[in-house]
C-alpha cells in the first residue's frame, strides 16, 4: 500500500498519541507527507458577545497553533522528516473543513490556502 498523503484532524488530545504513532509508522514507511489540520469552529463563539466572542476565538485560535506545533514535534520525534509534515489551522465546522479526507483530489494545502493559516 502506498501513501502519498496522511492527513490528521487532530484536537490535541490525549487520545491522539496512538493516531501520531500510525500516522508516523506509515509515513516512513511510504515517504508521504503528513498534514496536520486543526479546526478552529467559530460558530461556538456566535452567541458570546463581540469582545468576548473575538477574545474566545483569538485565545482558541492560538490553542490550535500550538496543538499543531505539538504535534508535528511529536511526528518528528518518531523519526518523520519535518520537511514532511504540513501544519493547518482551520477555520469553520470541523466536518466541512476536513471533508477531504474523502475526496483523494483535494489537498490539505488547498484548503489552507482557501480558508486557513499555515503555521
Amino acid at each position: 500500500m502506498k501513501y502519498k498523503q496522511i492527513l490528521i484532524g487532530t484536537d490535541g488530545g490525549d487520545l491522539m498519541a496512538p493516531v501520531y504513532e500510525h500516522a508516523a509508522y506509515f509515513a516512513q514507511l511510504t515517504d508521504a507527507t503528513v498534514h496536520i489540520a486543526y479546526v478552529l469552529d467559530s460558530t461556538r463563539f456566535a452567541a458570546y458577545p463581540i469582545d468576548a466572542s473575538s477574545n474566545k476565538y483569538d485565545v482558541n485560535l492560538d490553542a490550535g497553533k500550538q496543538i499543531v506545533v505539538n504535534a508535528k514535534k511529536d511526528l518528528a520525534s518518531r523519526g518523520v522528516n519535518e520537511d514532511r509534515i504540513v501544519t493547518v489551522v482551520l477555520d469553520g465546522h470541523p466536518a466541512e473543513e476536513l471533508k477531504c479526507t474523502r475526496t483523494v483530489k483535494i489537498s490539505i494545502s488547498s484548503l489552507s490556502e482557501r480558508t486557513g493559516e499555515k503555521v
